[in-house]
């Protein structure tokens, strides 16, 4: 019953320190200059991914001259080695544009974790 009560202890905890987390990030970005808003939104990503044990967060828009590109603007990544530098087509990741464009939030692990519709996505993480 020990670890039982321990367990649920530790996700409270976590969950409190991500809430505070969450509410200190907020306050930062109140009336801070244009000029630090990348900055901070890289540390923001950081801080994020290292509470939550994530090891990559990537931030993407749209590319306003080619509407079909989607450019990296923001990343953390534990590894600089997964840090991508190059735009994505919208073809290549057909699956996971539709659920941005209908407002639906997904992660995943790895590309075995996508589902079987997300076939030519799981196929282009693979390059």
């Amino acid at each position: 019953m020990d670890s039982i009560a321990e367990s649920a202890s530790s996700s409270q905890g976590s969950a409190l320190e991500f809430e505070r987390l969450i509410a200190d990030l907020s306050s930062r970005f109140i009336n801070m200059p244009p000029v630090e808003v990348d900055r901070a939104i890289e540390d923001a990503l950081r801080r994020v991914c290292e509470c939550l044990g994530i090891d990559l967060a990537v931030l993407w828009q749209w590319a306003s001259a080619t509407p079909t590109v989607i450019m990296p603007t923001h990343a953390y990544c534990a590894q600089e080695g997964l840090r991508p530098t190059q735009p994505m087509r919208e073809d290549h990741y057909p699956w996971s544009v539709q659920q941005v464009l209908a407002g639906r939030t997904f992660a995943f692990s790895s590309p075995e974790d996508l589902p079987a519709e997300a076939a030519v996505d799981r196929e282009t993480c693979r390059l």
